[in-house]
């Protein structure tokens, strides 16, 4: 959900009008209803809505959540974490390591730096 995105409003949408992300929506009544128990399990809209539709187009699912990660992998959904793609980009030479802190150090301000649990 783009509303759950903690980045500025302007680079947001500059990165979906650049086609580089789309947004999915969660239209049909199954998708909705299962939308829901996911939520009613405890996971956010965003986590179950990504759930649901990763599920059901075969895409790989970016998140990090604990609880969310168990739900998509006990459905099929492959997961990638965000520490995968931080890992990936280092070694591409996409991103170096010393722009990696000021990451981390916003990462674990919002308390979503994963720990090794």
């Amino acid at each position: 959900m783009r509303a759950e995105v903690l980045r500025s409003q302007k680079k947001i949408n500059e990165t979906w009008a650049s086609g580089f992300l789309s947004e999915v929506p969660v239209e049909t009544p199954q998708h909705l209803l299962e939308v829901e128990k996911l939520y009613e399990r405890g996971l956010g809209r965003g986590e179950a809505s990504s759930i649901v539709i990763a599920q059901a187009e075969g895409y790989d699912l970016l998140i990090d959540d604990k609880q969310a990660k168990k739900i998509a992998t006990a459905r099929g959904v492959k997961i990638i974490s965000t520490a995968e793609i931080i890992m990936l980009n280092i070694q591409l030479g996409n991103i170096m390591l010393k722009e990696i802190d000021g990451f981390i150090e916003q990462w674990q301000a919002i308390s979503e730096f994963p720990n090794s649990t």
